[in-house]
């Protein structure tokens, strides 16, 4: 049997197969025999342990239902980003982990509709620029796959046929096979011929090495040189060449001579060559494959035939023989692969098999890969193998991280529940409803049952325990067996027990058992002469009766898990008896919550899981809660805690299992080292994992163990997890992330790390879509990101690999994405993307603009000052108006009227005094006529103050009202005035009237006080656009000041200058001139509206007085 001869082999590494019906069965027994033997070979790589029967190996596939674009797998590669290229007969995939895609003729312009051949990826800074990309060669011309654009390479470029059959990169040179010979190019832009000075005939092989280039054709071998080609000596016919392994610049050769191993690059075949295999030894069919494994072993086949050869003292010498139909399955080879760990993978058109040390391995029956046609193989980075068929799609196949037993591997049943070992390290196995299963340590091919039917008391098993005296406890819900020496016995509530249902059982150092019930904590020894049972419950210092988990602690302290929080015994076991008192400890005392779970205790320290409030710790002295932000990415139901060799937590719970450094932690919780970088890591495992359920076994003990050899055994519902710590393989802490489409308002752009992106002015969306690319877990894959100058900080995504921007500023920024394993992102392990663009502004939003505006807002400001500086020198202009108005108004009119009635009274009281009563009667007549002629002017300046239109008279008639009181006030001068008023009246705007009016009057007053006239003589004089008013006496006269002179009174009043202020008022133009001795004249000219007016009779004439 096939398992059977790989344990031979394991012992004598020159056996060989020949059975092909001994290798394909295989029981159930021998399959968990393979199991429990991994725990002594295997060991970590980045490759598949060669040493895991295939059909332990995890595997995954994808096919037209899961995205993939076809079922035919041509040709596998993976880019140096990370990436897998998968090339079909209808066109490229590319896949991320989850997502597939698609490169072809109708969705990928310039793309042709032909067959995928072969795929080269060039990435290095030390080509031309357009060397770098992926390179797809199919069967109707080259593409060159660069920044999400494809470009076309034919016959039109130099290629010498478009059909394209390998590719290779060497010496900074691209060499392209194709149909009708070699072509290369340094550039990527154009293509030149190379096959002059090949050996004749068609081209059969290429090695590409470090340093030059190999090509075999029918006739012979030759190799690059000074930029021809130097034919091998010796060789002649069909001939083959590969890469070695064992030298950067080796090659493998075959013809019909035999096997090569050709060194150094050099090109004498006689001096750098070393036969490997003779032609007598050549497989039958002719050479079609060459591959040299890690350990330096050399493999040559045929389409039949493998022959796998090996160095000796004396050169090298066959070690095997596989042929298809016998060993191999199928009838015939097509691809043979050699991986990184050292084994030989042949795919064959009827399955998959591997060779390792000459031991040979199948998939099962029952893979759908074991009767699948192998096109090609590639291992990634990460060590998973990728097998591409014919017409069964893409498969993977990866190291499993956690082994499994289950009913396919002989237990009674999956739903298994406590699990423990003996000292004998035979591994028990409670279940559900089935009874107890045993795997023995000598029989590993063998488990046997125990059920009811065979003495135990249920086939429910709650709890088991092992005890130094070769005792197996078995807790069930109707009492307690015991089997030792092949014999079973029971005991129930008719023996001592409080309660039939045992929840637990511990196993004391001292050989004594505890037993959990629903009533209590009961300790039975049953060596001890008195075999008595003793039962603590609340009554005794019990948090409470209902008891879960026991553990010990190095002090000899019980701990005892129960509903009601933690107690500790401290056991009296001098007496044998075990007598001692409970101590009960609470959330008071510090634990995480009441209700205790779980338990495992390190020296005297002890860890506790809750049922919802997680896990905490008990330092020897002491309880010590989880800092939150730790406990937050723990369980806060905890199942079970185990502590193994490499000092690992392990927990289980209803969300899968976890595992964390037990020291890192401890550093955390006692003191607070939690953020130190790389300090503390917590792993999550859940079905991304491979598990089979993400919930572990609970109410149950213990439901988790470490066995003698360190492997660890955790019990779930659907079948034991097993778990090799010491070789445990993590997953990539770091897997490369990329960023693998950028759309702006729902149009792709090229993603192209080297440059900036420029983004026109008025896009409103943005959208990132971005990749870890890990094949080994994707679904573990955890993201955050960030848009440098938009963002302050990192946005959690998860497990969503598209990130959403919208109503972003102008400005230059820069999207970074990173990625890592687990949950939350550890920032200690990422590895990051990012892409700059820039997004322009509209004209409105540039800095140009924005100074523009600036500067239109100072000018707006400065014109809005200017503006309400002129109102107010307006408003304060129309308020110096009208004071001086007043004052004029007062200097004109009242003052005037007082100086006339101060004159009449003056008069009046000279008359009195001389009994003139008659005389002073007239004169208190007139000087009643000046006061009421002073109310009336005084009225006049205050209806000013309200409307402008002071008076509905004429200026005529109020010049003549005026005059006659200067001629009633100047009979005491005996001067004689007169007005004369000539042409048509027209009427002016009432302030204009009105000023001129006061210009008269001042100017009257000044000569009735000033001039000694005895004539005085005012013209009013209506032209045709102007008005001209004089005022003439004849008085003395007086030296006129010059124009620019401001003009006073003799005395200081306000005089001349107001008449001046009142011309201006109005736009009139004032003249004064006067000769000592000679009078004096004002002159007062003002525009008239042109316009005709009717003649007022009482104006028509002059008038005189």
């Amino acid at each position: 049997m096939r398992v059977r001869l790989l344990m031979v082999e394991m012992r004598n590494k020159s056996g060989c197969l020949t059975s092909l019906t001994s290798m394909i069965s295989m029981t159930n027994g021998l399959r968990l025999a393979c199991v429990l033997c991994l725990v002594a070979i295997s060991f970590t790589t980045d490759a598949l342990q060669p040493t895991t029967p295939l059909d332990l190996v995890g595997r995954q596939s994808w096919t037209l239902e899961n995205g993939l674009p076809q079922n035919t797998i041509t040709t596998l590669l993976q880019s140096a980003s990370g990436y897998l290229w998968a090339g079909t007969e209808l066109g490229l995939a590319r896949f991320d982990g989850q997502n597939f895609l698609t490169l072809d003729h109708t969705s990928t312009a310039h793309y042709p509709d032909a067959e995928t051949r072969s795929l080269l990826d060039v990435s290095s800074a030390d080509v031309p620029s357009g060397m770098n990309g992926l390179w797809i060669g199919t069967g109707d011309g080259l593409v060159r796959w660069r920044n999400g654009l494809a470009t076309l390479f034919t016959t039109e470029n130099g290629l010498p046929s478009a059909q394209i059959r390998g590719l290779f990169f060497t010496g900074n040179t691209l060499w392209v096979w194709t149909q009708q010979g070699l072509a290369y190019s340094r550039d990527g832009l154009k293509f030149q011929t190379a096959s002059d000075g090949l050996p004749d005939g068609a081209i059969t092989a290429i090695a590409a090495t470090s340093g030059s280039l190999w090509v075999a054709t029918t006739s012979g071998i030759a190799e690059r040189h000074n930029g021809g080609w130097r034919t091998l000596p010796a060789t002649s016919g069909p001939s083959l060449v590969a890469s070695a392994s064992d030298a950067s610049d080796a090659i493998l050769a075959a013809t019909v001579d035999g096997a090569f191993l050709i060194r150094n690059g050099q090109s004498r075949l006689a001096k750098s060559t070393t036969l490997v295999l003779p032609r007598t030894q050549l497989p039958s069919g002719g050479i079609v494959f060459l591959a040299q494994a890690a350990d330096g072993s050399i493999a040559v086949a045929s389409s039949s035939e493998l022959v796998i050869v090996e160095r000796s003292q004396d050169g090298f010498r066959v070690v095997a023989r596989y042929h298809c139909g016998t060993e191999l399955p199928g009838t015939r080879m097509e691809t043979v692969y050699a991986d990184r760990a050292g084994a030989l993978w042949i795919g064959t058109n009827r399955g998959l098999a591997r060779v390792y040390h000459q031991k040979l391995d199948w998939l099962p029956t029952t893979d759908p890969l074991a009767h699948a046609a192998i096109d090609t193989l590639l291992e990634d980075r990460e060590g998973s193998l990728w097998v591409g068929t014919e017409t069964s799609g893409l498969h993977i196949l990866r190291d499993a991280r956690f082994r499994f037993l289950g009913t396919g591997d002989g237990l009674s049943s999956d739903d298994t529940t406590a699990i423990v070992e003996d000292a004998q390290h035979t591994l028990w196995i409670g279940t559900r409803e089935a009874g107890l299963n045993e795997i023995r340590a000598n029989t590993p091919t063998k488990i046997s049952s125990l059920t009811a039917d065979k003495g135990l008391l249920s086939n429910i098993i709650l709890s088991l325990a092992s005890s130094r005296d070769g005792s197996l406890w078995i807790g069930t819900p109707d009492g307690l067996d015991r089997l030792r020496n092949g014999a079973i016995s029971s005991f129930t509530s008719a023996d001592g027990l409080p309660d039939d249902f045992i929840r637990s059982l511990y196993a004391a150092q001292d050989g004594s058992l505890w037993i959990g019930t629903r009533r209590g904590l009961t300790h039975f020894n049953p060596n001890h002469p008195s075999a008595s049972m003793h039962t603590w419950t609340t009554a005794n210092g019990l948090g409470s009766d209902l008891v879960g988990a026991v553990a010990e602690t190095g002090d000899g302290s019980l701990w005892v898990a129960t509903l009601h929080g933690l107690s500790q015994l401290h056991v009296d076991r001098a007496g044998g008896t075990g007598v001692g008192l409970a101590r009960n400890f609470t959330t008071t005392e510090g634990l995480s919550g009441n209700v205790i779970t779980a338990l495992a205790s390190a020296d005297k320290m002890l860890w506790m899981g809750t049922q919802s409030h997680g896990l905490t710790l008990w330092d020897g002295s002491q309880f010590h809660a989880i800092p939150t932000a730790v406990a937050a990415q723990l369980p806060s139901a905890i199942h079970g805690i185990l502590l193994d060799e490499t000092h690992h937590l392990w927990i289980t719970s209803d969300d899968g299992l976890f595992r964390v450094d037990a020291l890192a932690l401890m550093g955390c919780i006692l003191r607070g080292e939690c953020n130190t970088a790389g300090k503390l890591t917590i792993d999550h495992f859940t079905t991304a994992d491979g598990l089979r359920s993400r919930e572990t076994s609970n109410n149950s003990h213990p439901t988790l163990l470490r066995g003698h050899d360190g492997r660890l055994w955790f019990t779930t519902p659907r079948g034991v997890v097993t778990v090799d710590p010491q070789h445990f393989v993590p997953l990539p802490a770091e897997p490369p992330v990329v960023i693998e489409r950028f759309a702006v308002d729902d149009h792709s752009l090229p993603v192209n790390h080297q440059s900036t992106a420029m983004i026109p002015a008025g896009h409103l969306r943005f959208q990132f879509d971005y990749a870890g690319l890990s094949f080994a877990a994707p679904q573990k894959l955890r993201y955050e990101y960030k848009l440098e100058g938009f963002d302050r900080v990192w946005t959690e995504a998860g497990m969503r690999r598209t990130a959403y921007y919208t109503n972003i500023p102008p400005g230059h920024y820069r999207f970074r994405v990173r990625a890592a394993m687990g949950d939350p992102v550890n920032t200690t392990q990422l590895s990051e993307a990012d892409l700059d663009f820039v997004l322009r502004p509209h004209f409105y939003q540039t800095l140009w603009f924005y100074l523009l505006l600036a500067l239109l807002l100072a000018g707006l400001i400065l014109a809005v000052i200017r503006w309400r500086l002129s109102l107010a020198r307006k408003e304060f202009g129309v308020v110096m108006a009208e004071r001086n108005r007043i004052a004029r108004e007062i200097h004109d009119t009242l003052a005037q009227g007082y100086v006339g009635i101060s004159v009449q009274l003056e008069v009046l009281g000279e008359l009195l005094r001389h009994n003139r009563s008659e005389t002073a009667a007239k004169h208190l007549a007139l000087t009643q006529t000046h006061v009421r002629d002073s109310l009336e002017d005084a009225r006049r300046s205050i209806w000013a103050l309200r409307s402008q239109d002071a008076t509905e008279q004429t200026l005529p008639i109020r010049l003549r009202r005026m005059m006659e009181k200067a001629q009633n006030s100047s009979q005491r001068n005996r001067m004689t005035t007169s007005l004369n008023v000539h042409g048509a009246y027209r009427s002016l705007a009432p302030k204009a009237e009105e000023e001129l009016l006061r210009i008269a009057q001042e100017a009257i007053q000044n000569a009735q006080k000033h001039s000694q006239a005895t004539e005085l003589t005012v013209r009013l004089e209506y032209h045709e656009r102007m008005l001209v008013l004089s005022v003439t006496d004849n008085g003395i006269g007086f030296s006129a000041p010059d124009a620019g002179t401001p003009l006073h009174s003799p005395e200081g009043h306000y005089g001349l200058t107001g008449m001046r202020e009142r011309a201006a008022l109005i736009g009139a133009s004032i003249t004064l001139s006067s000769v000592p001795g000679n009078g004096t004249t004002l002159l007062v000219e003002v525009a008239a509206p042109d316009t005709s007016a009717r003649q007022n009779p009482q104006h028509a004439a002059s008038q005189e007085k």
